[in-house]
């Protein structure tokens, strides 16, 4: 008996640890490399448009524009494994997208607020195609779907610091993993 309690402890310490560490150990583990840049889709949907307006904050920092970007695209979609539009204004109107879908939305709503708030000049939202590895190796081609061929996420880049944050929309979505590790 005192076996399995020592037994249940463990796994649940353990279970703990994975959960509060995820972001980094994902981070260590799994890292992902830009292969191409998709084009910008600008928002046209009025009344999202409003939604977004009405949430955002006139003195907004560039990591709250990330924030709020993020709660608004997990808010609005649901993650789909079928062939849908990546326009976001279009998958604001049906509510589901794939990483593609997630990636587009995102970017234009961090690249509407950046825009807004006069910071274009120092920040940009780009939507990018890449690679990820774990532990160094592709994972890509492990699966035989076209699917799982690339998969597409974002970077932040600040121009004056020449740094990035690259950020994986839909991963955020159902893992709640703020950023990503890029090559």
């Amino acid at each position: 008996m005192k076996t399995t309690i020592k037994i249940l402890r463990s796994i649940a310490i353990i279970f703990i640890v994975v959960i509060i560490f995820r972001g980094f150990l994902y981070r260590v583990c799994f890292s992902y490399e830009v292969t191409q840049e998709r084009k910008n889709i600008e928002l046209t949907n009025l009344s999202f448009v409003h939604i977004i307006d009405s949430l955002s904050k006139d003195d907004m920092d560039i990591h709250e524009i990330m924030a709020l970007s993020q709660e608004l695209t997990n808010e609005n979609l649901t993650f789909t494994f079928t062939d849908v539009s990546p326009d976001p204004n279009s998958a604001i109107e049906i509510g589901k997208a794939n990483c593609i879908g997630y990636s587009s939305m995102y970017n234009a709503i961090g690249n509407y607020l950046i825009r807004k708030k006069g910071l274009a000049s120092q920040y940009k939202f780009v939507h990018v195609v890449g690679k990820i590895s774990f532990l160094g190796m592709d994972i890509h081609g492990l699966f035989d779907s076209s699917f799982f061929k690339n998969h597409d996420f974002n970077q932040m880049i600040d121009k004056d610091k020449n740094e990035l944050i690259a950020v994986d929309p839909s991963l955020n979505d159902y893992f709640w993993i703020d950023f990503v590790a890029c090559k």
